[in-house]
């Protein structure tokens, strides 16, 4: 009963998730393909009702200056390119290029999405309580 997936590379980060939504059922990924696996899931199981994703997933891509990539090459601009899904979207990055195309891209699908830059870690804690009240 999958309630929030989350696009991201950084262990600190993904211990912050783990300790700030210990209440909430989510899944974790650094990579994109299986990241979109997970949207598709929760939303065909009607659990779905929030989606935070990072840019920059931790590999250096040959060429590409200041981007990171997941294993396979991807980034959060195509994990948001490929992205179907009725729910809110929080981009949480500290990549504001990357985060402003990845608004940009699921604003243009219809999918509300917001940046939330990494050093605001006090606004996403407050939407986490605002979106999954403890019960």
């Amino acid at each position: 009963m999958t309630q929030l997936v989350i696009l991201e590379d950084a262990p600190i980060r993904l211990e912050m998730f783990k300790q700030e939504l210990a209440h909430v059922q989510f899944k974790i990924t650094d990579n994109v393909r299986e990241f979109l696996a997970y949207v598709k899931e929760a939303e065909e199981a009607g659990t779905l009702r929030l989606v935070v994703m990072d840019h920059d997933l931790g590999q250096t891509k040959p060429g590409v200056n200041g981007e990171n990539f997941d294993a396979d090459g991807l980034s959060g601009t195509e994990a948001a390119m490929l992205l179907a899904t009725s729910v809110p979207i929080l981009i949480w990055s500290a990549n504001q290029g990357g985060a402003s195309r990845m608004v940009s891209t699921l604003k243009d699908k219809g999918i509300h999405a917001i940046w939330v830059p990494i050093w605001q870690g006090n606004e996403l804690a407050a939407i986490f309580r605002k979106v999954f009240p403890h019960a």
